[in-house]
């Protein structure tokens, strides 16, 4: 829990009642879905094989507000083909909302003014919707929008499924109920902790883990690289992705097969 606060009017008087307080607690959770934010929307150099020029395009990201039938969601309104969100690798995108919305979903415009790819989902009685992105070469998502005759309501989130990434960690705080269930599944191959949000060093427990090497990774991100940190377990396969700004910390002994260190917990600061 970060703090409580209790705003009032200074400038007013007589008597107020508090009815209730409510806290909200800090946790890091886990989910096969990576969210869509408003710094993943760039402007390019081009409509394909480009680098992002570092331009501000100011996307719309009206996320948990009530938008009308034709307004913009997520993105560029004006559907601008070097304006986009680069999705490829993605197998889908979903949405959560206000069910029975109606959505446009525009993608993949390569020149100017000219074609694009629409796809017109409608949130379902569960408040979700899924947008099927394993059939495109590529996917750049230029804008959403709601349908001209959808009723108002709300997008709560806009999030995709990244291929060979089984759990996404995000947040900070204690673990949840989803962050504790995936860190001890044996199945998992690939965690991306790329969204974790805390500030002081915390403490991850990693259950039936012998070992991990830690090796660097980097991905080409405009006319640089970002680094992450991946840690591989050896014999297993089993990866973690994290931020390059990381510090580890190893206890226990000595693997006895390899004698690399074991990394039983993982001291996580930024």
């Amino acid at each position: 829990m970060r703090e409580i606060r209790i705003e009032a009017n200074s400038e007013s008087t007589g008597s107020m009642k508090l009815n209730y307080i409510c806290i909200t607690k800090d946790v890091l959770a886990a989910s096969d879905i990576k969210k869509v934010l408003a710094e993943d929307f760039k402007n390019w150099t081009a409509p394909e094989g480009g680098t992002p020029t570092g331009n501000l395009t100011y996307p719309a990201y009206n996320i948990g507000t009530i938008q009308s039938a034709g307004g913009t969601i997520y993105g560029d309104g004006n559907v601008y083909y070097l304006n986009y969100a680069y999705l490829t690798g993605c197998s889908y995108l979903k949405l959560v909302g206000t069910p029975g919305l109606a959505l446009r979903v525009l993608m993949n415009r390569i020149t100017d003014g000219g074609a694009n790819v629409e796809v017109n989902p409608v949130i379902g009685n569960d408040g979700t919707v899924i947008v099927d992105l394993s059939t495109y070469d590529y996917v750049h998502l230029n804008a959403i929008k709601l349908g001209w005759g959808s009723a108002s309501g709300v997008i709560d989130e806009i999030g995709v499924h990244v291929d060979g990434i089984d759990y996404v960690l995000s947040g900070s705080g204690e673990l949840n109920a989803s962050a504790q269930a995936a860190l001890v599944d044996t199945k998992a191959m690939v965690m991306d902790a790329t969204g974790l949000t805390n500030t002081e060093a915390m403490e991850l427990s990693l259950p039936r883990v012998r070992c991990f090497q830690a090796l660097q990774r980097e991905e080409r991100v405009g006319q640089g690289r970002r680094r992450h940190l991946c840690l591989c377990q050896p014999g297993f396969g089993k990866r973690i992705l994290f931020p390059h700004s990381i510090q580890l910390y190893s206890r226990g002994c000595q693997c006895e097969e390899n004698g690399r260190p074991q990394l039983r917990h993982i001291r996580i600061s930024f």
